[in-house]
């Protein structure tokens, strides 16, 4: 019985403590982000779509029977007028592998690519992305709700797919960035 009760407690604290973290944004100042293509998006968690890499982390001692990682560090894509960059790591697998650490995540700069943004529910707008001068990553699906959360997907050319979940904000001055 003090089992449960200590496991219900901290189950509340957790769900709590994830509450009071989101920063959310108003519609009207997401609405501005995306219309001048010019905002960041900071992954939260990432969603691996390998069934290995969710064999491994079932083995993991604090796993706790699901296949989200939350990130601990700022990972992120920018997206400018003239330039899109990106720093995210990548849980699966890889079917060409390397061993250069640049490529070993999604890491790239690209200054020539297409965004085609669609609304598809009445709080949410998805921004397709196409990024046509990296070696991997063939298209990029961006869904971003009123209040600023978003689901990034990525599909790639020589890996599995990922998906991250996280939140759009203004780009910080140029110093802050990586």
């Amino acid at each position: 019985m003090m089992l449960r009760l200590s496991t219900l407690f901290t189950l509340l604290l957790i769900l709590l403590q994830n509450c009071t973290a989101q920063k959310n944004i108003a519609g009207s100042t997401t609405e501005k982000l995306l219309h001048d293509r010019n905002f960041v998006f900071v992954a939260t968690r990432a969603y691996p779509t390998s069934a290995t890499v969710s064999r491994m982390m079932s083995q993991l001692p604090t796993n706790n029977g699901n296949q989200i990682l939350n990130l601990t560090d700022r990972y992120t894509l920018v997206i400018e007028p003239s330039k899109m960059v990106a720093d995210l790591p990548y849980f699966g697998i890889m079917h060409i592998p390397t061993m250069d650490r640049d490529r070993q995540g999604i890491k790239f700069t690209s200054e020539k690519f297409s965004i085609t943004d669609y609304r598809q529910k009445k709080n949410s707008t998805t921004l397709s992305l196409r990024p046509e001068d990296t070696h991997s990553v063939s298209q990029m699906y961006l869904e971003v709700y009123e209040n600023g959360n978003a689901n990034l997907s990525i599909n790639f050319i020589d890996r599995q797919p990922i998906t991250f979940d996280g939140r759009i904000e203004s780009i910080p001055s140029t110093s802050a960035i990586k």
